[in-house]
């Protein structure tokens, strides 16, 4: 868990598409997940549920089981029919030791209860990401650890002990998808010279395969935001950065095509690029790089890159974007697969104030894509905005695109 420099205020902020924001608690890091019925949102500190319909927000029944600890992330499983989110254990003496995760029983988050787990518990972890696969639930950190168990399981309160494997690289992620109904599950590591991306692939008797494919070296510098340089306090440029970390994974409808998002500079501006990996999901598994696109916003700089994908098939990424005459704010690009030339992003929600050298403002670990079930068109996003006051940040949180 990594702490940024910031200022914070609490407030509500009004969305582009009528769905609306809310200001997030102390150390956001703001993760969506929606279900037809009912919404998710959680940060670091504290966690929301939603009615989907109304965007009425309401109590959640984990804050004992979340009471502390950080880089929280809520997904939902179409396939599985249940909402799942994990964190890193603060609750105790051992905090940063392990992984809590959670799952509902069904599709109500708010009153079937959940059934919760600590996974890991004699390990530092950092930004777990979870995967749905079938019926198999996959963990990893950017520590090192992958652990998994079933759906079946951990629904039925007996996920206390996962199966444990170690990542091929550095600062691994687990791939995650729109509908959860792959056989497969993958985890993306780096290797050591930043140049090649690792791609582990369980079976649903999580028997493993493995491969290393040469991507090309890909890094970048600090953030700018007016006349300021950001970064964080141990000296971080950006989210990931500083192990060059895959900052999304996400398996494309069908199965076959595996995105990643990572960061890299061209031309002097920091740029978010996808990565193409195809064919995943074929028997002999032997994928290959189809290539990538890099989306940029020309002057500026854009990190954190996340992907989702609408109900009519449209892959979006989502990420943060600043310059020199832009402060904090939130970027979209539009995936139309391996392209030759940059592809520009679009400015989806503007920062209208920029951070102070005393006074930093905010990159977040991550943004957060989720398919809007009630729209085939949309989807619903999540990331930090600067607003109202060099002392000042949002969660951002409204309907794409």
């Amino acid at each position: 868990m990594r702490r940024y420099w910031i200022a914070l205020a609490l407030g509500m902020l009004a969305g582009c598409d009528g769905i609306g924001g809310k200001a997030a608690p102390p150390v956001p890091d703001p993760s969506i997940a929606v279900s037809f019925n009912d919404g998710i949102e959680t940060t670091n500190a504290a966690n929301f549920g939603f009615d989907a319909p109304a965007w009425q927000y309401k109590a959640l029944p984990l804050s004992q089981f979340f009471a502390q600890g950080g880089d929280r992330r809520v997904y939902w499983g179409d396939y599985q029919r249940r909402f799942v989110m994990a964190g890193i254990h603060c609750f105790d003496a051992d905090c940063g030791m392990g992984v809590d995760i959670a799952m509902t029983p069904g599709v109500d988050p708010f009153t079937q209860g959940w059934q919760s787990y600590r996974w890991g518990s004699d390990r530092v972890v950092d930004q777990p990401s979870v995967g749905l696969a079938q019926n198999i639930c996959m963990v990893a950190d950017r520590e090192g650890g992958i652990w998994a168990n079933t759906v079946t399981n951990m629904q039925l309160g007996q996920g206390a002990n996962p199966w444990f494997f170690a990542q091929a690289g550095f600062g691994g992620y687990a791939a995650h998808s729109r509908d959860g109904d792959r056989p497969f599950s993958y985890v993306l590591s780096r290797n050591a010279n930043s140049n090649s991306i690792f791609i582990q692939r369980f079976d649903a008797s999580l028997a493993q395969q493995q491969i290393k494919i040469g991507t090309g070296g890909y890094t970048i510098s600090l953030i700018r935001e007016g006349g300021d340089l950001l970064g964080d306090e141990s000296g971080e440029p950006v989210p990931g950065s500083a192990t060059n970390a895959v900052t999304d994974a996400f398996v494309a409808a069908g199965g076959h095509h595996l995105l990643a998002a990572v960061s890299v500079q061209i031309g002097g501006d920091d740029c978010v690029r996808v990565f193409d990996f195809y064919d995943v999901g074929a028997g002999t598994f032997a994928p290959t790089l189809q290539g990538h696109a890099d989306f940029c916003d020309p002057g500026g700089d854009t990190w954190a890159g996340a992907l989702g994908q609408t109900l009519t098939g449209e892959v979006y990424v989502l990420m943060g974007c600043s310059g020199p005459s832009r402060p904090v704010s939130m970027c979209l690009g539009h995936w139309t697969g391996p392209q030759a030339r940059t592809q520009l992003v679009s400015v989806v929600q503007q920062g209208t104030a920029f951070g102070t050298v005393a006074s930093r403002h905010r990159l977040g670990d991550f943004t957060t894509l989720a398919t809007w079930y009630r729209d085939p068109t949309k989807l619903l996003a999540a990331g930090q905005i600067a607003k109202t006051t060099p002392t000042q940040w949002f969660t951002w949180i409204d309907l794409i695109p």
